[in-house]
């Protein structure tokens, strides 16, 4: 491909996918692909470098069909580059990854459809934000 502004745009595009599957799917292709209906293959041939032998740019076909799955995702989301810096993704995995529980716990989490992800997203939230006794347990707020 010959034209930097079309590259720049199908890198935020596999940007934005690599985050979503991440955010939504617990990183897992698999679960992503199972979700929007595009074979896991393909999915992950989206994702590859450019240039890389059998990348496949994600088009805007591709986009409105994870879009219908998606339905949050704003049109013009997947073209807004993100900081998708390797120390944001690091900090990402190594968060998720710390035990294998943790792990376990968000692939679980991930495949709750979007009402029930957001419940125990602000259920977490909100234990977050508890204050400690200094047993290393939260306490109830008054």
């Amino acid at each position: 491909m010959d034209d930097p502004a079309l590259e720049r745009l199908y890198a935020t595009r596999r940007d934005r996918l690599r985050q979503l599957i991440d955010e939504r799917s617990g990183g897992v292709i698999a679960v992503f692909a199972e979700r929007t209906g595009i074979n896991a293959s393909y999915v992950a041939r989206m994702l590859y470098p450019a240039g890389k032998k059998g990348g496949k740019n994600i088009g805007d076909v591709q986009i409105a069909k994870i879009r219908s799955t998606y339905t949050d995702v704003p049109a013009g989301w997947f073209d807004t580059p993100f900081d998708a810096s390797p120390s944001r993704r690091l900090r990402a995995v190594v968060d998720v990854e710390a035990t294998p529980d943790a792990l376990q716990l968000a692939r679980r989490i991930a495949r709750l459809d979007p009402a029930a992800r957001r419940i125990v997203e602000s259920v977490v939230r909100e234990f977050e934000d508890r204050p400690s006794n200094g047993s290393g347990r939260k306490t109830n707020r008054a």
